[in-house]
């Protein structure tokens, strides 16, 4: 048997645009019944039936499934978890036909994925045969019609809300996700709204002058969202319901299903994808920067352009981020959490951060042509922001972290590049756990403390038939060690295969080192 590995990831705050509301109270009621009772599969079933037995809200039975489907990820479970969680529960619930295990089936089924949801039909066939059928709501529930749409943006492009509504008959209720534009797209909150009024009204007359709010198409709203949400994305490399809050997470399975009942994304300029921006407008944008007046007090040039070269180079890593897109949140993200975890930086570079970083923020302001609110917001920021860069840059935790990308980011501020190697990487040495101090206390960027943790990882592991587990555990050595350099690099392109069809990290290098 291999030994499991879970690895935390980090998580950020951010300032909100709309402000989203919990789900209501009964469904977080239901929700903590359900994490109570979730030890016994049987247990779960009935009380949650007979609370959705209870319903007479076709979007309250939803909410009730969606808090089931939640429990395993409060508990930040993988995707692969959470389903093997959802295969058993409808399992269970057809091996015990009963009106409570239809009423739960049937909610399952409304906003569980396609291939979830085949199980929980099938799983219902068998009670309906046995003489046990779903309640009332089961003709409309998750059938809801799809109304209208906004966006509200700030003006720094940092973060977007996407409010979509929805109808079961007379009553209205609205789907919302806030997306994080400042990394890979990344949900930081999700919500379920039943008061659609004050929505409105929030949306009409934002407290907020920085924030602007439009309509968007349904189609269009769909296709900014969608990504976003799906299991996987770019935007986080182990699941989406890695950073989302409780609420967001009992509100994540309805919003899912509610997507599915907009029209697909067409091509058209509503619809379009962000723009793109390359290496050569990176580099324009670094040059306008050296020739600009901010650039010619900000210190010694080769610092100066280094860390220009930098704050351009992140772009590459955000789909659609201008290279000279500078905002509130952007500002942490790069200083706090990206150059910490990224750069091995000189000392010259370190003392000329506050003086690059200033004049960057200035042209970059002044290219935005951003309101004077919004200036005023930035050069609050950044002092605040600058202040916590040392303790960032030297918490032991972000040293270890560059030890991933030592080598290469000496050699380059393409944060595309830099992420694609750090997603290698991780997957060739895997982080200790938090708890394992002798591995945490390694040098990743040294072969030797690689293979310290490579062996760790896989020395409990059953070998292949003709390999014993010395061969097996210096196989998985080598393959991480080719990985991690690079060479072969068909060897990553069969490694993202094997990851795109859903196989875990270790198992892709068990799979590998077996041959």
């Amino acid at each position: 048997m291999c030994r499991m590995t879970t690895h935390p990831r980090g998580r950020r705050a951010a300032r909100t645009g709309v402000s989203a509301d919990r789900t209501a109270a009964s469904v977080r009621a239901a929700a903590a019944g359900a994490a109570a009772a979730a030890g016994d599969a049987t247990q779960l079933v009935t009380e949650t039936g007979r609370r959705l037995l209870a319903t007479q809200d076709p979007l309250q039975a939803e909410l009730i499934a969606a808090a089931v489907l939640a429990v395993p990820h409060q508990d930040r479970a993988g995707p692969q978890l959470g389903e093997m969680f959802v295969r058993t529960l409808c399992r269970i619930a057809g091996e015990h036909p009963s009106p409570e295990s239809a009423a739960l089936l049937r909610a399952v089924a409304a906003i569980a994925p396609p291939p979830l949801r085949r199980a929980a039909v099938a799983a219902l066939g068998v009670v309906t045969a046995a003489g046990h059928y779903p309640p009332d709501w089961a003709g409309q529930v998750g059938r809801a019609v799809p109304g209208e749409a906004w966006r509200s943006a700030d003006v720094f492009g940092d973060t977007e809300t996407i409010a979509v509504t929805f109808r079961y008959g007379d009553t209205e209720h609205a789907a919302v996700v806030q997306i994080d534009r400042c990394r890979p797209p990344t949900a930081l909150r999700v919500a379920v709204m039943p008061d659609v009024d004050r929505l409105r009204a929030v949306l009409a007359t934002p407290d907020d002058p920085l924030l602007r709010t439009e309509p968007v198409g349904l189609a269009a709203a769909r296709a900014r969202v969608e990504p976003v949400l799906a299991q996987g994305h770019p935007g986080d490399l182990e699941d989406v319901f890695a950073e989302l809050d409780t609420g967001s997470l009992f509100s994540l399975p309805v919003v899912r299903a509610r997507l599915r009942r907009l029209p697909p994304p067409e091509a058209s300029p509503d619809t379009a994808g962000p723009p793109g921006f390359g290496s050569a407008d990176r580099a324009v944008a670094v040059s306008e920067f050296l020739a600009s007046q901010p650039a010619a007090g900000a210190g010694e040039e080769t610092v100066v352009r280094f860390w220009a070269e930098l704050f351009a180079g992140y772009s590459a890593a955000v789909p659609g981020d201008p290279p000279a897109r500078i905002g509130p949140l952007k500002l942490p993200h790069l200083l706090l959490s990206y150059v910490p975890n990224t750069f091995a930086l000189t000392a010259e570079q370190r003392r000329g951060l506050p003086a690059a970083a200033t004049a960057w923020t200035e042209w970059a302001a002044a290219r935005q042509r951003l309101p004077e609110p919004a200036l005023a917001a930035l050069r609050e920021r950044l002092p605040e922001v600058l202040e916590r860069f040392d303790a960032a840059y030297d918490d032991p935790e972000n040293s270890r972290q560059r030890g991933y990308l030592a080598d290469l980011s000496a050699t380059t501020t393409d944060a595309g590049v830099l992420a694609e190697a750090l997603q290698r990487r991780a997957m060739a040495a895997p982080p200790a756990d938090r708890q394992d101090t002798e591995l945490r206390s390694v040098a990743v960027a040294e072969p030797a403390g690689r293979r310290a943790l490579v062996e760790r990882e896989y020395a409990q592991c059953q070998p292949p038939d003709g390999m014993s587990s010395a061969e097996f555990v210096a196989a998985a050595v080598r393959v991480s060690e080719q990985l991690w350099q690079d060479d072969p690099p068909e060897l990553w392109r069969r490694a993202q295969e094997l990851a795109e069809a859903g196989v875990a990290d270790h198992d892709i290098i068990h799979q590998l080192a077996a041959g």
